[in-house]
């Protein structure tokens, strides 16, 4: 089963934030971040 990160993106559209924003607000590594990027699954 393929994994949807299509409403996260959504939402950080409508906060105008961007994906650096949202790893510092969330504390997530760059390697998490691009993993989500590329619709794989991430495990915190």
């Amino acid at each position: 089963m393929a994994v949807s990160y299509r409403k996260l993106w959504i939402e950080l559209i409508e906060r105008n934030m961007n994906k650096t924003a949202l790893r510092e607000a969330s504390g997530i590594t760059t390697n998490a971040l691009a993993a989500l990027g590329k619709g794989s699954r991430v495990y915190f």
